[in-house]
């Protein structure tokens, strides 16, 4: 394999608003330093029920990084009865 060779660099996510997103509002793979900061992440506008599982911020396979100040907020809208998972922040190697 190509090691960190293959990794993407300088990967900056900062001040956007995500939102009307189904599942994963930001997913960051295959990096390194990665900067997730200041983000707004909400699915509003989705449908009751239409998440089978939530992730505000899905990062993986990644060297270093940051991950700071986001608002990660209303996973479920009122009334969901949704069992779903919820997770805020995912993180995986």
């Amino acid at each position: 394999t190509g090691g960190d060779a293959q990794l993407l660099r300088g990967i900056v996510i900062r001040n956007n608003t995500v939102r009307d997103f189904y599942g994963q509002g930001i997913l960051v793979s295959y990096t390194i330093g990665a900067i997730i900061e200041n983000n707004d992440i909400h699915p509003t506008g989705r449908p009751a029920n239409s998440l089978a599982t939530f992730y505000g911020i899905n990062f993986g396979n990644s060297r270093g990084g940051l991950i700071t100040r986001n608002k990660i907020h209303t996973p479920q809208p009122a009334g969901s009865t949704n069992t779903g998972v919820l997770y805020g922040i995912q993180l995986d190697n």
